[in-house]
């Protein structure tokens, strides 16, 4: 399990929903809990790459073993459209545990990215505030943090206050080599820069992060760039692959 989290981090996403899964085949059910986070595990990968059936079928394992599904489920309610479960899932799981730093830390980013999507001014400066207040936990909550504070600024029209926060972020994500974190702040750093009239600057740091998310295979992400830098054409894979194709490949090496 601690594998496979390390895996998911560094952008083995194959390795890491395999040995997700294998804890899975392994514990049986006999630890309750173990079993509950690899399947939270395989949910997130399955999150990340689109294929959001799959996604919520490993959460609901998840959570028939009595592990946290949040903010996982969160996030792929909000990303199928339902910002109502998704608001409702968070604030449930933030106020059952509201003096265990840790899980709040793991809560708080996903609070502070809906809030800032939703348009809730107050509710992601409350979120930033507080997760900011947790950065001493270590550079991954400081990173993410730095995220948040720059998403919502740049959400406020502060493009130039933005880039300051996310390129905090990146640089802190890079050290830590997390490419998905990474590539999410430069996504966010690339709308900074056309916010403040830099398109080249834009133009590079769109395509740069769009390559980072082809090559972990985060689809939605890949579709979602592409309409940020104008392209009219579907996300291109690897050799024309589709998208199918690439899902069978993943399973087969797999396992």
């Amino acid at each position: 399990m601690h594998r496979s989290t390390i895996m998911l981090l560094r952008g083995a996403w194959t390795e890491a929903e395999r040995e997700a899964r294998l804890a899975c085949q392994e514990q049986n059910g006999t630890v309750a809990m173990d079993t509950g986070q690899a399947w939270y595990q395989a949910g997130e990968i399955r999150r990340l790459v689109g294929d959001f059936a799959a996604a919520e079928e490993a959460f609901a394992h998840a959570g028939r073993f009595g592990y946290e599904v949040q903010p996982g489920m969160a996030l792929l309610r909000a990303a199928q459209g339902r910002t109502d479960s998704a608001s409702a899932g968070l604030t449930r799981a933030l106020a059952e545990r509201p003096s265990d730093r840790l899980t709040q830390a793991k809560l708080l980013p996903a609070w502070a990215e809906l809030a800032t999507a939703n348009g809730d001014s107050v509710l992601a400066h409350t979120a930033v505030a507080e997760l900011s207040a947790l950065a001493d936990i270590g550079p991954a909550v400081r990173a993410a943090a730095a995220f948040a504070a720059g998403a919502l600024r740049l959400a406020e029209g502060d493009s130039a206050g933005a880039l300051s926060e996310l390129r905090t972020a990146a640089r802190i994500w890079g050290e830590l080599d997390v490419p998905y974190e990474l590539a999410r702040s430069r996504r966010l750093i690339g709308l900074a820069c056309r916010g403040i009239g830099d398109e080249d600057g834009a133009r590079l740091e769109l395509e740069t992060c769009r390559a980072i998310f082809a090559r972990l295979g985060a689809i939605p992400d890949v579709t979602a760039t592409d309409e940020l830098l104008g392209n009219r054409e579907p996300a291109r894979l690897p050799d024309g692959l589709t998208a199918r194709e690439v899902e069978v490949l993943r399973l087969v090496s797999g396992g």
